[in-house]
């Protein structure tokens, strides 16, 4: 049984041999047949589609960190890693709108009660305010020396505070971008600022979990 066995695979093995003797050269000799192809058309960018093409390929590079609704709620403000959008609430499918002079990581957003103008904290320690409506940058606010993590708009527009890295507070005439007060207290980087709703007074609050009441005249 065990002969009948061995004879049965020997005779197996000596075809599967000699079945591959006879696909071998045909399989190298045979010629090949050339594929014939068409070439896509590379896509054409017009003066119509190019700007959209290019503020596409910016978005993708930016990643949505914070909104803000307008007080009107007919725009929204997106900050992100290249700047500030402005969108259009009602229509999301118009195109947003990029924010001049200031094509950077933002850190904090606010608008301006009367929805007017935008003002918005920055990692390199500067405040920007611009025009909602031009989207022109107004001005730069200098003199925080780490990160602007929050800022905030008084109830009349006039003042604005922001809360910083540095560990301070800061008061700013939103007019002519002047600071009018420096306030020290935090041992912590400031994280969040607020205005009373009477503006008497501001909050500001810090890392480690310790929250200042400040009288925003004196």
């Amino acid at each position: 049984m065990r002969k009948a066995r061995f004879l049965v695979w020997a005779l197996l093995s000596v075809a599967s041999a000699f079945l591959f003797s006879l696909w071998l050269p045909f399989e190298a000799t045979a010629p090949l047949v050339a594929q014939e192809s068409t070439p896509t058309p590379a896509p054409t960018l017009g003066a119509n589609n190019l700007r959209r093409v290019v503020e596409l390929q910016r978005i993708g590079r930016g990643v949505a960190e914070g909104v803000a609704y307008a007080p009107d709620g007919k725009t929204l403000a997106v900050r992100s890693a290249i700047g500030v959008w402005l969108h259009d609430a009602q229509d999301p499918s118009r195109e947003p709108r990029l924010l001049e002079g200031y094509e950077q990581r933002v850190s904090s957003l606010a608008w301006s009660p009367d929805g007017q103008r935008i003002a918005a904290g920055a990692w390199d320690a500067t405040i920007r305010l611009w025009d909602a409506q031009s989207g022109k940058l107004l001005r730069t606010l200098e003199g925080h020396t780490n990160a602007v993590t929050s800022v905030a708009w008084s109830p009349d527009g006039r003042t604005l505070v922001s809360g910083s890295y540095d560990r301070t507070v800061r008061l700013w005439d939103a007019q002519n971008g002047k600071r009018l007060r420096l306030l020290r207290g935090h041992a912590e980087p400031v994280l969040s600022v607020a205005w009373s709703p009477n503006g008497q007074f501001i909050a500001s609050s810090a890392g480690d979990g310790v929250i200042h009441i400040w009288d925003a005249q004196s």
